[in-house]
């Protein structure tokens, strides 16, 4: 499988960072809001080599968190994708919701790219727009 859960116990990083990616729950438009889905993607942009994603957290607007992803580390195979999806939802009062992910590399590597898709469709029309994460802290801390 191209993303796997593995033990990282005992290994060493030279590389990694914590990525914030933006995401919204819905977008105002005419007449009231429009419910978005999200689908978010980890894109391993390194030819030769993993990376491991570490951590994926899904935050509300007020920072609360509400859900974790992984449990466990998962290795991505050298470019290999991941995605993961959030359903609409009308219980998020706020628009602005986000995704905080870790990642690391044993060796150097090149850097993830991580985007989120947001879409709605209703009959005939339809409307989508994308995020990308911004590196906010290097390396994490074990």
């Amino acid at each position: 499988d191209h993303f796997r859960q593995i033990s990282i116990e005992g290994k060493q990083f030279v590389v990694g960072g914590t990525v914030f990616v933006p995401v919204y729950s819905h977008i105002r438009v005419e007449g009231g809001r429009a419910p978005l889905t999200t689908n978010l993607t980890i894109h391993n942009t390194d030819f030769k080599k993993p990376i491991i994603v570490t951590s994926l957290r899904f935050f509300d607007h007020s920072g609360k968190l509400l859900r974790d992803y992984l449990d466990e580390a998962h290795s991505l195979e050298p470019m290999g994708a991941a995605e993961f999806f959030v359903e609409p939802s009308r219980s998020y009062s706020e628009t602005a919701l986000n995704f905080v992910l870790e990642w690391r590399s044993e060796e150097p590597v090149s850097e993830p790219v991580i985007e989120a898709v947001m879409a709605n469709q209703s009959g005939t029309h339809g409307l989508a727009f994308v995020t990308t994460g911004r590196t906010i802290a290097g390396l994490p801390e074990k």
